[in-house]
C-alpha cells in the first residue's frame, strides 16, 4: 500500500478550480457578477470557443492599485466584513474570494486592466499559468472600469477541453445572460461571438422587468399576476403567467441574483401548483392530461441571508442546502394560495389629492394624543403607581416581586431602566418588573397602608425554589396506549412474512402460458391455477391467483400500439395539414442545426421567417382515436421543448422514447382497456392471459403496477394407496 501524502497546495487549488470552473458559461457568469458587484451599468462580453479566448469589460468603479497587489489570490475579497454581516440580505455575489483565483489556475494566460474612479491611472496585472508575470501602470483607459481578458482556458484540463461544444457553450453563455438581464434590469448587456464577428445577445439599460421580459421571449405584461410574500428577512418576488405554458424553459427561480436550477425548491413549487389543479380541476387519471402542463411559466425572486443557505453548482443542476427550509415552503405555499385568490388581500387605498384642511386636522389630531400622553406622565407617584411597578428613588430598600424570587434563569438579560422625575423633583424610576406580589395585591384590596417593612416581602420562604422543585420532583407525562397502533403492527408483521415468502417465487411467460383459467370473479378479475417455483430450493408449486382485468388488458394494448408506432429505430410519421409553429429564436437555432434528431420521431417542417411550417407528425401523438386538436398542437410543443432540453444538458443527445409521446400512449391504453365492471366469458379470460404471455413486461401495467395477486398456495393432495393381498391357507 502506497504511503498517504499531504497534496501540494498547487494541486489542491487545481482540484478545486478544476469543480468549480469546468466551462465558458460559468467563467463568463464569474466575472459577469464581479463587474456587478462593481456598480457596473454596462457589460460587455466577447468569447472565441475555437480559441479559448473569452474578454468581459464594464464600467464599474474600478480596482485601486492598493487592491491590485493582492488581486488573484484565493480566499481574497472586499465584500466580506464578519460572520454577522452574511446574517443580513446582500446585494453582493461574492464574498468567498475564490472565483477569479479559480479562474486563473485553469488558465494560460489572464490579464487584468482596470481604471478606478476619479483616477488617472491605468494597472494591468498579467498571470501565466497561476503564478504573477508582471504588475505595470499602462496606457490609460478612456473610462473607468475592469477589462478582463483571458486565452488558453481549461489548457490543464485535457479532457475537459476536448469535450467543449462550440453551440453548446454559445448558447449557454446567452441563456446566462438573458438570466442575468431579468435579475439587472438597469444593466446593458453584449454578446459577441470573435470567430464568426457576429453579436450573439444585447438588450439595453434602464428597462423594467416587463420591458426585459417582452423583449427577451415576447411575453405580455397582461398575461403575468405580480406577486410578493415576505417574512423576516425572506422575501419573494414572482411574476407568473395566467396561462400556461407546456414549456418548463421559463420555470425560472432566483436565489439572491443568482439562477439555480432543477432544485428542491422546484419540487416544491411544482407540488403545490398540483396540488392546487387537483383540487380544482377534478381531473380523472385516465384523461389525457398531464399536471405539469397546467404548472403556469413563472419568474420568482427569493431573497435572504447569505448564511442562511449553501449552494453547489452542477453542469445540470444547482444542489442548494438551507438551514431553515421551513421557512421558505411556508412562503411557497403561500405564494401559490395568493396567485389562486386563496389568500384575500386587501387593496391599497392612494389618495391622489390631500387638502389642507385635512392636513391641519391631522397635526391637531396628533398634538392632542402628544400633550394626553405628557400629561399622563405628569401625575404624582401614588400607590397606582406602585402597583404598575413603579417606586422611589429614595427608599433603600428595593421592592422584591414573585418574578424576581423564582428567577429560573441566571442568564436572563435584564430591561433597561427608564428615569425621569415627578412634578416634585424626586427621581422616579420604571421598574424592570410590573407585576407585583400576590400578597401585596391583598393588601391593596383590603385598603391597607403600604409598608415597605413588613415581613410580607421576606425572601427567605422563596430562597431556591425552582430549583428544590426541579430536584425532588418528577414529571411523567401519561402515555395512552392506541389499540389500532398494536393491531397495525401485528397486521404489518404477518403482510411482511407473506411479502417475503412470495418473494421467493419465479414466475415467467411459460406460466402464464400454461395458467389454468378459472373464470371471472365480480367482473373485476380472472382467476387463474398457475404453476411456480420456488428460487431457493428450487421447489415447484401451484397457486391461486387474479389477475386484474382491466391491468391485463392495458397492457396488452400498451405493446401493441408501441409496436405499430415504433419499428425500433424511427417513429412512423403521418401527413399532417399545415399550421404555424411560432418558436423562439434558440428552438428555431436548435431545429435548424439538430434537424436529423428530430427527423427521427416523425416530424418534418420548412422553416419561414419567424415561424415553422409542420406538414408531418408522428402517428402516435396522433393516435389509433380521435384527439383533440389542442392536445396534439400541445404535444408538438412539449416533443420540440423537451428535445432541445436533452441535448442542452446531454450533449447533443436525445431520448428513444420521448417523455411526452409515451404519456400519449400510456394514456390511449389505459383509457380503451377493459374496465371493472365488463362481462367477461371464459373463452375471453384465456384469450386476454395468453395475449399477455406474449407480451415483453407481461407482470407490469402501463403505469408499473403489478397486473397480477396470488391468493394462496395449492396443496398437493394426491394420495399413494398401497394394496396389500392377504393369502389365507
Amino acid at each position: 500500500m502506497a504511503l498517504l501524502k499531504k497534496i501540494s497546495d498547487r494541486n489542491q487549488n487545481l482540484l478545486r478550480a478544476s469543480t468549480y470552473i469546468n466551462s465558458f458559461k460559468r467563467v463568463v457568469e464569474e466575472l459577469v457578477y464581479n463587474s456587478l458587484d462593481a456598480d457596473s451599468t454596462s457589460i460587455a462580453i466577447r468569447v472565441c470557443i475555437d480559441n479559448k479566448y473569452i474578454q468581459v469589460l464594464d464600467n464599474g468603479i474600478g480596482i485601486t492599485k492598493d487592491n491590485f497587489r493582492l488581486l488573484g489570490d484565493k480566499y481574497v475579497t472586499s465584500k466580506f466584513i464578519d460572520v454577522t454581516s452574511l446574517k443580513c440580505t446582500s446585494d453582493k455575489y461574492g464574498y468567498k474570494g475564490i472565483s477569479l483565483a479559480s479562474i486563473i489556475e485553469v488558465s494560460e494566460h489572464v490579464k487584468i486592466s482596470s481604471k478606478f474612479k476619479n483616477s488617472q491611472e491605468t494597472w494591468m496585472k498579467k498571470f501565466c499559468k497561476g503564478s504573477v508575470e508582471e504588475f505595470i501602470l499602462t496606457t490609460s483607459r478612456p473610462s473607468k472600469g475592469t477589462t478582463v481578458e483571458i486565452s488558453g482556458f481549461l489548457y490543464n484540463l485535457n479532457i475537459q477541453r476536448k469535450s467543449i461544444n462550440l453551440l453548446k457553450e454559445l448558447s449557454n453563455i446567452k441563456l446566462a445572460l438573458e438570466q442575468l438581464s431579468l435579475a439587472h434590469c438597469n444593466v446593458s448587456f453584449s454578446l459577441r461571438d470573435d470567430s464568426k464577428n457576429e453579436i450573439i445577445f444585447k438588450i439595453h439599460k434602464n428597462r423594467n422587468i416587463y420591458q426585459t421580459l417582452w423583449s427577451l421571449f415576447e411575453i405580455n405584461r397582461n398575461d403575468l399576476k405580480d406577486l410578493q410574500v415576505e417574512k423576516n428577512q425572506y422575501k419573494v418576488k414572482a411574476y407568473i403567467g395566467k396561462d400556461c405554458l407546456v414549456s418548463k424553459k421559463y420555470q425560472w427561480v432566483f436565489l439572491n441574483g443568482r439562477f439555480i436550477s432543477k432544485t428542491f425548491l422546484h419540487i416544491k413549487i411544482h407540488e403545490n401548483f398540483t396540488r392546487k389543479n387537483f383540487n380544482k380541476t377534478k381531473v380523472k387519471f385516465t384523461d389525457e392530461y398531464n399536471f405539469n402542463c397546467k404548472i403556469p411559466f413563472y419568474f420568482i425572486f427569493i431573497m435572504c441571508p447569505n448564511y442562511d443557505y449553501d449552494f453547489n453548482y452542477n453542469q445540470r443542476q444547482t444542489f442548494v442546502e438551507f438551514k431553515n427550509c421551513e421557512e421558505v415552503n411556508n412562503l411557497i405555499k403561500k405564494l401559490i394560495n395568493l396567485y389562486y385568490g386563496d389568500i384575500k388581500v386587501k387593496p391599497l387605498v392612494v389618495r391622489e389629492e390631500i387638502n389642507e384642511d385635512y392636513n391641519n386636522d391631522t397635526r391637531k389630531k396628533v398634538k392632542e394624543i402628544m400633550e394626553k400622553i405628557l400629561n399622563k406622565n405628569e401625575r404624582k407617584a401614588n400607590i397606582t403607581q406602585l402597583q404598575n411597578g413603579i417606586k422611589e428613588h429614595s427608599r433603600t430598600k428595593q421592592v422584591k416581586t414573585t418574578y424576581d424570587l423564582l428567577k429560573t434563569n441566571e442568564n436572563k438579560e435584564k430591561n433597561p431602566i427608564n428615569i425621569f422625575t415627578d412634578p416634585q423633583n424626586n427621581v422616579i424610576e420604571e421598574s424592570i418588573d410590573s407585576c407585583m406580589s400576590q400578597i401585596f395585591e391583598e393588601k391593596l384590596k383590603k385598603n391597607t397602608d403600604y409598608n415597605d417593612d413588613e415581613k410580607y416581602y421576606e425572601d427567605a420562604i422563596y430562597n431556591h425554589f425552582a430549583e428544590d422543585v426541579h430536584d425532588k420532583f418528577e414529571i411523567f407525562e401519561p402515555r395512552v396506549k392506541n389499540v389500532k397502533e398494536i393491531v397495525s403492527k401485528n397486521l404489518n408483521k404477518v403482510n411482511d412474512k407473506i411479502n417475503k415468502d412470495n418473494a421467493d417465487l419465479i414466475f415467467s411467460s411459460e406460466s402464464l402460458q400454461q395458467a389454468q383459467i378459472l373464470g371471472q370473479v365480480d367482473k373485476k378479475f380472472i382467476a387463474a391455477r398457475m404453476q411456480s417455483r420456488y428460487s431457493s430450493g428450487g421447489k415447484s408449486s401451484h397457486f391461486l391467483t387474479l389477475f386484474d382485468q382491466h391491468a391485463v388488458d392495458e397492457r396488452v394494448r400498451l405493446e401493441r400500439n408501441l409496436s405499430d408506432y415504433f419499428d425500433g429505430n424511427k417513429w412512423k410519421s403521418v401527413a399532417f395539414e399545415k399550421f404555424q409553429l411560432k418558436l423562439s429564436h434558440d428552438d428555431y437555432f436548435y431545429l435548424y442545426n439538430y434537424k436529423d434528431k428530430f427527423t427521427q420521431f416523425g416530424l418534418q417542417w420548412t422553416f419561414a421567417e419567424k415561424h415553422v411550417l409542420i406538414h408531418a407528425v408522428p402517428e402516435a401523438i396522433l393516435g389509433k382515436n380521435p384527439r383533440k386538436a389542442e392536445i396534439i398542437f400541445t404535444a408538438i410543443k412539449k416533443l420540440i421543448s423537451e428535445q432541445i432540453d436533452l441535448i442542452q444538458s446531454s450533449r447533443g443527445n436525445v431520448s428513444s422514447y420521448p417523455k411526452c409521446i409515451m404519456e400519449l400512449i400510456f394514456s390511449e391504453a389505459c383509457r380503451y382497456a377493459i374496465k371493472f365492471g365488463d362481462q367477461l366469458s371464459k373463452d375471453d379470460c384465456v384469450n386476454m392471459i395468453g395475449a399477455l404471455a406474449n407480451c415483453k413486461t407481461p407482470f407490469q401495467c402501463a403505469h408499473g403496477r403489478p397486473v397480477m395477486a396470488i391468493i394462496m398456495e395449492i396443496p398437493n393432495n394426491n394420495l399413494t394407496y398401497t394394496v396389500l393381498i392377504l393369502f389365507l391357507h
